[in-house]
């Protein structure tokens, strides 16, 4: 990025209670946003996700007071989803060197639809393949296992009163 664009990445989770506590106190609100860049006046935050990351209620609350707050927020899933963000949000990127002596800048990468990121968490999302498969067999055996569980309660025998008397 330009010299002119300041940002950061952020490490929001405390590995201890005693460090979660002090972050605490030190003012650290819960469910600020892994990257946050500052370019020319706009303030754009970047939630970071795995392929099967989902926000946090307090990462959700905390998107919706950087809306009104005048900001732009993004979650991605990889690298190249938040790249492609920033590019999306504006920010133009500084130009290097390549190996042949060439003059480039960086492009807008080719993303699988699971990857694009998005400004809004409720929003609908293409899943990557891995993910929709895990997803899928865990539906599967909760399906399974509430099954088995109805079928279990219909089977037990009623017990009256009149019945335990003996």
């Amino acid at each position: 990025m330009p010299d002119n664009v300041w940002w950061t990445a952020t490490d929001p989770v405390a590995p201890t209670r005693a460090t979660g506590a002090m972050r605490k106190q030190r003012g650290v609100k819960p469910g600020t946003a892994d990257v946050l860049v500052f370019d020319h006046g706009r303030f754009i935050r970047i939630e970071m996700k795995s392929p099967g990351g989902r926000c946090s209620k307090a990462q959700r609350a905390s998107r919706e007071k950087m809306l009104a707050a005048g900001g732009v927020w993004w979650e991605a899933k990889s690298a190249h989803a938040a790249m492609w963000a920033l590019a999306e949000s504006g920010v133009k990127f500084r130009e290097y060197v390549g190996l042949s002596g060439a003059v480039d800048r960086w492009h807008d990468p080719e993303l699988a639809p699971w990857e694009v990121p998005r400004r809004d968490p409720s929003e609908r999302r293409v899943w990557k393949w891995d993910v929709a498969e895990r997803r899928r067999v865990a539906a599967l055996r909760r399906r399974e296992r509430q099954r088995a569980a109805a079928e279990r309660s219909v089977e037990a025998p009623i017990v009256r009163p009149s019945d335990a008397v003996a």
